[in-house]
Formats: structure tokens, sequence, C-alpha cells
């Protein structure tokens, strides 16, 4: 009897939904990528920072570096300990070189230009999601 119990208490489990976690301070590119997050049936988050407390439920981290770059040194280390699932996107404007190459000396999964990352952003989450 006591595996039926264990049985139920599994079934009236929530479900972790994957989220995106979208760290920026631009609310008008926000909606895009909330708009792309949601099509691909994910859940959108957008903070200026990492959680404070392991969160499993988030499955890709974007950085923007037009308004987030002050973060991005040790970056990668702080999404493994924060989001472990997480790979990471950051992105910023193709003539703040700076920026772009800190985020690759980081050795984030994905960095590119806000360009790049306005016409990718759709598939990417899609493919991610699927």
């Amino acid at each position: 009897m006591a595996a039926d119990s264990d049985a139920d208490n599994s079934d009236s489990a929530p479900l972790v939904s994957d989220k995106v976690l979208f760290l920026s301070g631009d609310l008008m590119f926000a909606s895009r990528v909330s708009s792309a997050a949601k099509a691909a049936g994910l859940q959108f988050q957008m903070s200026g920072n990492l959680p404070t407390e392991p969160a499993d439920d988030v499955r890709v981290v974007i950085l923007d570096l037009a308004t987030r770059s002050s973060i991005v040194q040790g970056f990668g280390a702080k999404v493994a300990d924060a989001c472990p699932r997480a790979m990471t996107i950051a992105y910023g404007p193709h003539v703040q070189v700076g920026p772009l190459e800190s985020a690759k000396a980081e050795k984030l999964d994905h960095v590119m230009t806000r360009g790049q990352f306005d016409r990718q952003i759709a598939g990417f989450l899609q493919t991610l999601a699927n």
C-alpha cells in the first residue's frame, strides 16, 4: 500500500516548466524575447541579476551586454552555480567590441551581435524547447 501512496504523491507533484531568464534593462526588446519564449512553450523571466538560489528550471540565460556588461566577468561560473541546467547567450551591439570579447573570454555558449540574436532567437528557443 505504501507504493500506491508514493505513486499518488508523485502524480500530484507540480510540473516545472523550463524558463528563459533574460538579464537586461531593455524593456522594448524584452517583449520580443518574451514572445519568442512563449511561442516555444517556455516561461519568460526578466531580471537584473541571476537567482540567489539554484534554479533548475532555467534552461537558458540571456545576457544583454548593452545594459548588463558590468556582470560579464565571471559570468560563466556564476551561471553554472545559479542555473546548473542553463546554457548561456550573450549579445550586444556590434560596435561595442569590448563587451563582446569579454563574453567570448568567459566561454559562454553563444556570443553574438544584437542583429544576429534578433534573427536567431525564435528558432533557437523553438529548438531548445523540442
